[in-house]
């Protein structure tokens, strides 16, 4: 049992771990805003859910059995530190749907926001102490449920408003980006809820959920390290510090036919399009357009295309 705790134990926090450094990588890489306040989301969400899994586990397993009050009472206690990141984390997820949509959350949800969780900490703190006292095991449980559906709802009205408003997103990568979180939450939050609040003993859930847990945002973050490395430039430019294409094409020795071709694939033309227009073959095209990227230390024509975009907007 104590083999397969700390096995558990381990490969959590691993998860927790290796979803942040994911997130902090893209963050590096692309500068957008969005994935830094995402990255404050995934830290506090692993800090509660290390704290959660420390205080039902690890004081719970190894210490309940042992009926020493002060050891029983651990559980509560450490579980009662990992409570702030509950709202801490909801208010960057809402966040994170603001900076989506460039846009404040309405103030009703915000105001309405802050109204509840003042009043559950009031709730949360006074069962703490009557569990302490009593040692009943259900004030806990009451809590620990209530303030997932909290967590549940805000999430909810969240996303709703991001769906609502994914019209309004005039950058169409960030738009698709904004979807796809918003689909993968829906479903993620709504399982999970599901999974933990009702079907736990059915599922042996009790022992599996920090896996499950720590592991819920790799997904997202898989699909976003794939898109972002398709359709989005990374730190060229920043890094670079180039400003202005011409410098950039004596820089990279770039030929004026590759600059020719640059410009046709920065007009979305095709490989045969690009041929037809300067009297090349196909494979000549594609011979120039690997020349190209390797020249300019990108690897393929999205990254490449965006490079040329940027420059664009900051002359």
């Amino acid at each position: 049992m104590f083999l397969r705790l700390v096995v558990n134990y381990g490969l959590s926090i691993g998860l927790g771990i290796y979803a942040i450094s994911i997130c902090y990588q893209l963050y590096k890489n692309y500068q957008f805003r969005f994935l830094l306040i995402y990255l404050y989301y995934l830290i506090a969400v692993s800090i509660y859910g290390f704290f959660a899994w420390t205080g039902e586990f690890i004081s719970g397993c190894l210490f309940e059995a042992s009926q020493i009050p002060e050891a029983v009472a651990l559980k509560p206690l450490v579980c009662l530190i990992a409570y702030p990141f509950i709202p801490l984390s909801v208010y960057l997820f809402i966040r994170l749907i603001r900076e989506f949509l460039n846009k404040n959350v309405p103030v009703l949800i915000g105001s309405l926001y802050w109204l509840v969780w003042i009043l559950v900490s009031v709730g949360i703190f006074l069962g703490t102490h009557e569990f302490i006292e009593h040692q009943q095991q259900y004030i806990f449980s009451a809590m620990h449920r209530t303030s997932g559906i909290l967590m549940l709802i805000f999430r909810y009205l969240a996303l709703n408003h991001l769906f609502f408003h994914l019209s309004s997103i005039e950058d169409k990568k960030k738009a698709r980006i904004a979807k796809y979180f918003g689909i993968y939450y829906v479903i993620t939050f709504s399982l999970y809820f599901i999974a933990t609040h009702f079907a736990a003993n059915v599922f042996a859930f009790n022992f599996a959920w920090p896996l499950v847990y720590f592991s819920l945002n790799l997904p997202i973050l898989f699909y976003l390290k794939k898109f972002l490395y398709l359709h989005c430039i990374d730190q060229y430019v920043a890094v670079r510090g180039e400003t202005d294409l011409k410098q950039l094409f004596v820089r990279y020795r770039i030929s004026d036919l590759e600059q020719d071709i640059i410009q046709l694939l920065v007009n979305g033309k095709t490989n045969r399009e690009i041929g037809d227009l300067l009297f090349i073959s196909t494979g000549t095209i594609k011979n120039y357009t690997s020349s190209i990227y390797k020249k300019m230390q990108v690897k393929n024509r999205y990254q490449l295309i965006n490079m040329i975009r940027n420059i664009h907007m900051m002359q």
